[in-house]
């Protein structure tokens, strides 16, 4: 055979082998990559918008907690001849309804928006009702709130427990608010979350759309997607209808299969140019990728291809690294950290707890937990404003970061006015000289109201596992420590605050193991 045949066919027969190499790589191992990345960002995006739909019903509940907390209402439900226009609430605007129930769930007061139908809670029937509200506790506020589809319309709704101003006499019944899920809702969702969507009611063929509340099922990226939204009864309410911001890469357009036949016909230009123009680019792209999973550091590709497709991949991987950069961040930062003061959150205390209650099981180092509330906050927040307030639980803030400087303490906002320290391989001298400089650094804290005329001052509650203590053998638990903590804070409160009271185990140490 001449050798121009058959340098001809080993060039065609070379770029019909490249060819085939490229689709393969293409589709076994970039486009599943890209896919997995692109799921893990619309997972992310949904996990945003389960957090803004929650984040209305916490603002929601906050508000019932707040005027359930209201003396004036437990007068006005004691009295059964009482009017109407005698209960001092202030229904906003924008709730369709607010109603008020004694302990036994009997309607006592509503309020409810013209044309809005509500039968579940404005009826007679209050065991049905029951499975909206939370359980009564005579000395702590529950609270309970979700989505309630009622009357062919979906509301959030919030049930707060009857309290006394000082949360400290509750069970009298039950105030709930109900706000109306209209089309502000979805504009505000799709503002908040970056995602184009839609709400619509939900109807008995949604019933086998996936859970948005259940995000494990999700196991391929779709550009659009039909989410169900389930009420607290478990009842279909909403169908959320978006599209994500990425979607999956497309398949091989015709302009790719035709460029695919121009190079079985330009055999000998191909030749020439193959190193050039497919197998350098390729080969970086992929050491890229390649080097980026070996080493766990997601990196922007670097450009420098001459064929098109190699820059729209390598712009379509790095604008989603991007964005998933961002979203992890943003969600680590919302996750982990307290908005208004900057400590950490519940939710990494509960974490460092975690850890740090294995190492304890372990290595019996010890544990003390101190739960600090500062006297009579809503009091003061409610004469000198919630601006004065902020400051005030800022201020506070900084006085416990300012003592947990050692990798085995962490100083959390636990929630309101009340914060948690976490101390390991702690002593009895050194937990009462900690409380006694949290008292006086807060009692000389220098507040900006014009009009206030006292100090600040905390009660704290500690409670103590020793070191060289097994609470494993014993059957002692990481909630039985916290129980312990707040029962010591709940006694220095009820003996006229501004002081602290430390609670120590009573289990037996146990010898060192050989």
């Amino acid at each position: 055979m001449p050798l121009r045949r058959l340098a001809l066919l080993f060039s065609l027969l070379l770029v019909l082998l490249l060819a085939v190499g490229y689709l393969l790589l293409r589709n076994l191992v970039i486009l599943p990559y890209i896919n997995e990345e692109v799921l893990a960002t619309q997972i992310q995006e949904l996990h945003s918008l389960r957090f803004q739909i929650q984040a209305r019903q916490a603002a929601l509940r906050l508000l019932a907690t707040d005027m359930a907390s209201d003396d004036q209402v437990l007068t006005y439900l004691a009295d059964p001849d009482a009017a109407p226009n005698q209960l001092p609430l202030h229904k906003s605007e924008q709730l369709a309804g607010l109603f008020l129930y004694d302990a036994t769930l009997q309607k006592r007061y509503e309020s409810v928006s013209q044309g809005v139908a509500l039968p579940l809670l404005a009826g007679d029937q209050p065991f049905r009702r029951a499975r909206l509200m939370p359980l009564l506790h005579p000395h702590q506020p529950r609270s309970r709130s979700g989505v309630l589809r009622q009357g062919g319309e979906a509301y959030h709704y919030a049930a707060a427990s009857l309290c006394t101003a000082m949360a400290n006499d509750c069970g009298h019944g039950y105030l709930l608010l109900v706000h109306k899920l209209g089309d502000d809702f979805a504009t505000t969702l799709a503002g908040s979350s970056g995602l184009r969507l839609s709400l619509r009611l939900a109807q008995a063929e949604d019933e086998g759309l996936p859970d948005l509340m259940a995000l494990s099922d999700l196991t391929r990226p779709r550009q659009r997607r039909s989410l169900l939204l389930k009420d607290v009864l478990g009842q279909p309410a909403l169908v959320i209808e978006l599209e994500h911001t990425a979607g999956p890469p497309r398949e091989l357009s015709r302009y790719e299969w035709m460029a695919l036949v121009c190079m079985v016909v330009l055999v000998i230009l191909v030749n020439l140019l193959l190193g050039h123009l497919l197998v350098r680019p390729m080969e970086r792209g992929v050491a890229q990728i390649r080097a980026m999973e070996r080493n766990q550091q997601f990196r922007p590709l670097r450009g420098g291809a001459t064929i098109s497709e190699f820059r729209q991949l390598a712009n379509a991987f790095n604008s989603l690294m991007r964005m998933l950069s961002q979203q992890r961040e943003k969600l680590k930062q919302l996750a982990r950290t307290d908005p208004l003061t900057g400590l950490a959150n519940r939710r990494a205390m509960e974490q460092f707890l975690e850890q740090e209650w294995r190492r304890l099981c372990r290595h019996h180092r010890g544990l003390a937990i101190l739960m600090v509330d500062i006297d009579h906050f809503k009091q003061f927040n409610d004469h000198y404003g919630h601006g004065t307030g902020d400051e005030v639980l800022t201020k506070v803030a900084r006085v416990l970061e300012s003592l947990t400087r050692r990798g085995g303490e962490l100083a959390c906002r636990w929630g309101g006015e009340e914060y948690v320290m976490a101390v390991t391989e702690p002593t009895a001298p050194a937990l009462e000289a900690l409380a006694r400089a949290l008292q006086q650094r807060v009692h000389q804290l220098e507040i900006a109201a014009p009009t206030l005329n006292q100090r600040l001052t905390i009660s704290i509650g500690i409670a103590l596992l020793e070191p060289g203590q097994d609470p494993v053998e014993q059957g002692f638990t990481l909630e039985r420590l916290m129980e312990e903590a707040d029962r010591a804070l709940y006694r220095v409160k009820a003996g006229g605050r501004n002081n602290f009271e430390l609670w120590r185990t009573q289990l037996v140490a146990q010898p060192p193991r050989p």
